[in-house]
């Protein structure tokens, strides 16, 4: 699908991602004003290493770019730097979705512009999946904002790491995601999404899972990304949501919000914040269809 991110509104069909299996889970980010829209890896009937393309501005199905360094995987988590055309695939799940020893702590580059194969990048802290991710575009950081941890079953944590996009290396602590139910041990969330206002420094997590008695969280949190710390309170969804998509027209300030989990039953929702003001989110619209772990990207933000 796609939308105008500054006109509120319904969403349009753009096409189907094509080449490698029409993959689920995928993560996903763009170069920016460039155009170029990336989709890694995926499950449908089994954990993809492809990476699919397309042109923003020109709806049509994806196009085969190139494979991982690694291995398949999906519910992975991807950045940019923006018009400096690198974008980082990172971690994700290989198998047996949450479950013990799934999720994977390598990262993969690639040129934007130009279809290859990915090249090793480095190894984030923890291995890990289904976590948010944002970058400042050009500023050249990006952030990996929690998710399930490997070690143990279905468990979110808590960490949040960044890497500097341009400069291949493994990932650096950065901070603690802010929870809904702090103090439980385990403590995290998972199954979120983030988006960002692009060099003008904040970066968003929307929505997610934390364990129980928790479970799905209506909260949106924030942190200044080049300034290391914990994430702090934004405003809430209109409802417990995880699972869904989320992107921005970057210094535009709108950060959109779309799909996901509602108790048990996807949602076609959209909604929508203004990323310079804390506050709650807002209805913009609705998806073709209602979906959840899907990803999204556009030709202004990362």
């Amino acid at each position: 699908d796609y939308v105008n991110i500054s006109a509120l509104g319904n969403a349009t069909d753009f096409g189907d991602l094509t080449g490698h299996g029409n993959p689920g889970q995928s993560a996903s980010t763009s170069n920016g004003v460039t155009g170029r829209g990336l989709f890694f890896g995926g499950y449908i009937s089994g954990y993809y290493d492809g990476i699919s393309y397309v042109t923003i501005n020109t709806p049509g199905n994806s196009t085969d770019f190139g494979d991982s360094a690694h291995q398949g995987r999906s519910s992975s988590m991807s950045v940019s730097n923006g018009t400096n055309d690198r974008a980082v695939w990172c971690g994700g799940s290989i198998t047996g979705g949450h479950s013990a020893g799934s999720q994977r702590e390598f990262m993969d580059y690639v040129t934007v512009s130009s279809a290859s194969n990915a090249s090793d990048f480095g190894d984030m802290i923890d291995e890990r999946g289904s976590g948010a991710s944002f970058s400042n575009g050009t500023n050249d950081r990006g952030i990996l904002y929690a998710g399930y941890e490997g070690f143990t079953y279905n468990t979110p944590f808590e960490r949040i790491e960044y890497i500097t996009i341009s400069t291949p290396s493994n990932g650096t602590a950065f901070g603690d995601a802010n929870m809904v139910q702090p103090g439980y041990n385990p403590n995290g969330v998972a199954a979120l999404s983030g988006t960002s206002n692009d060099t003008n420094d904040r970066g968003i997590k929307m929505g997610g899972t934390e364990p129980a008695p928790q479970g799905k969280v209506k909260s949106i949190d924030y942190l200044t990304i080049t300034s290391l710390g914990d994430s702090v309170t934004f405003g809430e969804h209109t409802t417990e949501t995880s699972g869904i998509a989320c992107i921005s027209n970057g210094k535009g300030e709108r950060g959109l919000g779309g799909g996901g989990t509602i108790s048990g039953t996807d949602t076609n929702v959209i909604e929508y914040i203004t990323i310079s003001n804390l506050g709650d989110a807002a209805d913009f619209g609705d998806l073709t269809e209602a979906r959840h772990w899907h990803g999204g990207c556009s030709n202004a933000a990362v």
